[in-house]
């Protein structure tokens, strides 16, 4: 089949070297061993910050960036606020107003995941992101 399709690789790590490589401004992979009751587990992971900065330094995403908290209506009158996204909610407004530094923007981050397989042997599974509670 890989011949057939005139592949440039073998294998999937072989895919994600050229990927990795190849794409401009993409975090590479890190790889790390994390020791939880005795047992240790691999995680592959891209640092958050790195990820941020590609994302926003990439003018191909400008469009779909919100550099901005909004305040929508319902009415004409302006009486009803409407909350739908992030940006329009109460929080980003007043936080994007008490940061005193001029021209800049509050940048949300959003860390999900479902329960992923942590092996492929023995089924073991977890959430790889655990609930952080923050208070402002």
């Amino acid at each position: 089949l890989r011949d057939s399709l005139n592949l440039s690789y073998k294998t999937s790590d072989e895919l994600n070297r050229i990927i990795d490589k190849s794409l401009p401004g993409r975090p590479a992979f890190k790889h790390r061993v994390i020791v939880t009751q005795g047992e240790a587990s691999e995680l592959y992971h891209r640092d958050v910050m790195e990820c941020v900065r590609a994302l926003w330094g990439d003018p191909e995403f400008t469009d779909d960036l919100i550099l901005e908290p909004e305040r929508q209506y319902a009415d004409a009158d302006q009486t009803v606020r409407m909350y739908h996204d992030m940006h329009t909610a109460k929080w980003w407004w007043k936080t994007q107003h008490t940061t005193n530094k001029r021209n800049a923007t509050i940048v949300p981050i959003i860390i999900s995941s479902d329960k992923t397989q942590l092996t492929t042997f023995r089924n073991k599974m977890a959430y790889p992101v655990k609930d952080v509670d923050l208070f402002w």
